[in-house]
């Protein structure tokens, strides 16, 4: 395989990684969320949730696009 096939190869699961890392993250952050919201009234605890629940789709998007172009 050509050097720029794979550096790029390299760098796709680099990212892939991270991507990983920080959707490990935003789940830790939802768990402890979850944990505070029982002090807060409902309507900003389901604001929060769709908040954390977007973020959770994006990472998992930049997850499978990485994914995609790795294979």
């Amino acid at each position: 395989r050509p050097a720029a096939a794979a550096d790029s190869s390299e760098l796709g699961v680099t990212g892939l990684v991270s991507d990983m890392e920080q959707l490990e993250k935003t789940i830790e952050e939802l768990h402890a969320m979850l944990d505070r919201v029982t002090k807060v009234d409902k309507q900003f605890a389901d604001i929060l949730m769709v908040a954390y629940l977007t973020n959770l789709t994006r990472a998992q998007l930049n997850i499978a696009d990485r994914l995609q172009r790795i294979l």
